[in-house]
């Protein structure tokens, strides 16, 4: 998958500033290291909230506020600088479109593909009332 994986730095003036614009309460020290706190994620690797200046947020409004490419992170602090580490592409809910594609390469067939992505689901034929 093209651009599975990407580093996304943020200088920490603009950090805060990102930050803050979305929630004025939060507080930020010295310390960026300090910043960031309580990342919890879900069994896939999604961010599903972290503290951040005293503000739980989740890792969707993160991938939002940052730019980032998906929820899926991890983040450090480094010379006045937050550098997300970023795994995926996308929202995490639904269908991998390069998934998908490799499971058709494969030989899976469309019912064998959606019902890897889409799971308690029923396939059959839609036929409209007249």
């Amino acid at each position: 998958m093209p651009n599975y994986y990407s580093v996304v730095t943020v200088e920490a003036d603009e950090f805060r500033e990102k930050f803050l614009a979305e929630y004025p309460d939060a507080v930020f020290g010295d310390d960026e290291a300090e910043w960031m706190k309580n990342v919890e994620t879900s069994d896939s690797g999604l961010v599903s909230s972290m503290d951040v200046g005293g503000v739980s947020v989740s890792g969707g409004k993160m991938r939002t506020i940052f730019g980032l490419r998906s929820a899926c992170f991890t983040v450090e602090t480094e010379a006045d600088s937050i550098i997300f580490h970023v795994t995926g592409y996308g929202h995490g809910v639904g269908m991998s479109q390069y998934g998908a594609n490799v499971m058709a390469e494969q030989g899976k067939n469309y019912r064998q593909i959606l019902t890897w992505y889409y799971t308690d689901v029923k396939i059959a034929r839609y036929t409209p009332k007249k």
